[in-house]
């Protein structure tokens, strides 16, 4: 990213997040809506409630978010919240906005399948990189997790799982839900190849003179678990700190930043991760 800093920094992240709310929407109204292809999260549930009432699909996934922001106001943090709130009241506002201009892609539901995840997975990987999360679904997970310990990624799964079901149940469609899995994964992999290659998670090294203020930054804004080990410098000889931590793909933007803010002279390494095993991630295999 480029090493912008105040206000243009500022207005760099509203612009990201505004082009990948409204590639998240072209991808709902383009190619979603009409071929019926059930899709998990608050949009999941707002096309449900579409079909069935014509509630503006916008509207309803703000409606839903609210309550959401205000449960889990301290999961998310102050400082990635208000990029949150702007990602999907943008999108909502797009598919409001847009529906009825933008003409619905009629060809083969595979197609269908195909292109929106990708053009989903462009927008919803902009959001990542604006340091935006994607509320909804994440949310709740992330609560459960602080309150029952249940796995995120688990409860996450199982609950788009579940809408994605609605879904092909009300629009009638066994088919619905295999191209949903189709959308998904592409939708997946297009994230990964927008967030530069990485996968689900990413290993943070991070070598610096303030291992305290960093690392409490981390675990605060974060909620992510620091390990700090003792490092001198070979060629100076001085002494410093490196922490270890494992992120997932949302939240290395929001990782460099931290970093960058407690302190800029830190040493920064990013590695992919293939799996990470352990608490706040997935459990250990027995």
């Amino acid at each position: 990213m480029l090493k912008l800093t105040g206000k243009k920094l500022i207005a760099l992240e509203i612009l990201i997040i505004l082009l990948g709310a409204s590639m998240q929407a072209l991808a709902i109204l383009v190619f979603v809506v009409k071929a019926k292809i059930p899709v998990g999260g608050m949009m999941g549930i707002a096309l449900i409630g579409n079909h069935f009432i014509s509630l503006p699909i916008g509207l309803t996934i703000i409606g839903l978010n609210i309550p959401l922001f205000l449960i889990g106001y301290k999961t998310i943090g102050k400082k990635f919240l208000w990029r949150t709130i702007l990602a999907i009241v943008a999108s909502s506002v797009f598919i409001d906005v847009l529906g009825p201009i933008i003409p619905a892609f009629s060809g083969d539901i595979l197609l269908c399948a195909i292109f929106g995840g990708v053009f989903s997975g462009i927008g919803v990987g902009l959001i990542f990189y604006g340091g935006a999360t994607s509320g909804g679904t994440d949310i709740i997970s992330k609560l459960l997790k602080r309150k029952y310990g249940w796995s995120y990624g688990a409860s996450g799964l199982y609950m788009n799982g579940a809408i994605v079901l609605c879904g092909a149940l009300v629009y009638r469609s066994v088919e619905g839900a295999l191209y949903a899995l189709i959308l998904q994964y592409i939708t997946s992999t297009v994230i990964d190849s927008v967030l530069q290659g990485f996968d689900m998670s990413t290993g943070a090294f991070i070598i610096t003179k303030e291992p305290e203020k960093v690392a409490d930054a981390l675990m605060k804004d974060l909620g992510r678990g620091v390990t700090t080990i003792d490092a001198v410098g070979s060629y100076t000889q001085e002494k410093k700190w490196m922490l270890l931590c494992a992120v997932r793909q949302s939240e290395t933007m929001p990782l460099k930043r931290i970093v960058a803010e407690a302190d800029p002279e830190a040493f920064v390494m990013l590695t992919h991760v293939q799996e990470v095993l352990g608490k706040g991630f997935k459990e250990h295999v027995m």
